[in-house]
């Protein structure tokens, strides 16, 4: 955010020196490239599902951070129009479908409607409460509304990741954070929709996998600091 980047920018013109702070999403890229997933890979992108959408654009074996250090806000590229308004001042953000507290919130007004579902029953006996674990439990179990609820955010999810297919050409699309817990229950029809709707010559090649590294933010912040020390002249 724009608070990290301005402390940043104080810091390196008051010591003369780069500094090691970036935010999660960049450093959980720099993670996987070097000690994950994306090891050996020289374009990849890791959306980050949780309380937001973030994300890490790695291009040419190196994390992109863009002319004024904001590249791939890809949380923030609309998918919707008219969709709800975003904190960020846009209206239909990706982040408005996607992100852990909507995707919470989609469920919790489906089952206002009544209908049947695992997660009252087990909120109802003490077994479970409202959850990220519940909804995925019970789309594990194959209750029809988390499948349903999941399967909305599928489709949202697709949308946005064709949009960085059609612009990067990544060679995978990683996902990580709270929402990869899903597992192929949500990447089966993002990958289904997404071939569908990715350019025709693309379709082939298109890959969107589960990122590796469950502590990903922490060990890429120790990979900015590996990197100053490999690349110092002494």
């Amino acid at each position: 955010n724009w608070d990290e980047i301005d402390l940043r920018r104080e810091i390196e013109q008051s010591v003369g020196i780069p500094t090691m702070v970036d935010n999660n999403a960049n450093t959980a890229a720099l993670g996987e490239l070097w000690f994950g997933a994306g090891a050996g890979l020289q374009n990849f992108v890791l959306l980050n599902l949780g309380t937001g959408v973030g994300a890490g654009l790695v291009l040419d074996g190196d994390l992109y951070r863009g002319e004024h250090d904001l590249a791939a806000e890809i949380g923030h590229v609309s998918i919707a129009m008219d969709g709800p308004r975003c904190a960020c001042g846009n209206s239909g953000c990706l982040e408005m479908y996607v992100s852990m507290p909507r995707v919470l919130a989609a469920a919790r007004a489906a089952l206002e409607t009544g209908e049947p579902s695992m997660i009252r029953d087990a909120m109802a006996t003490g077994e479970g409460q409202f959850s990220l674990p519940t909804l995925l439990e019970a789309a594990e179990a194959g209750d029809a509304l988390a499948l349903r609820v999941l399967g909305d955010v599928a489709r949202y999810l697709a949308a946005g990741i064709v949009n960085i297919i059609n612009t990067l050409d990544p060679h995978v699309v990683f996902i990580g954070r709270e929402l990869a817990a899903a597992g192929d229950t949500l990447l089966v029809p993002v990958r289904e929709e997404v071939r569908r709707r990715v350019l025709p010559v693309l379709r082939p090649t298109v890959r969107i996998e589960v990122a590796q590294l469950g502590d990903a933010p922490v060990i890429g912040a120790g990979v900015l600091a590996l990197r100053e020390f490999f690349e110092a002249p002494v």
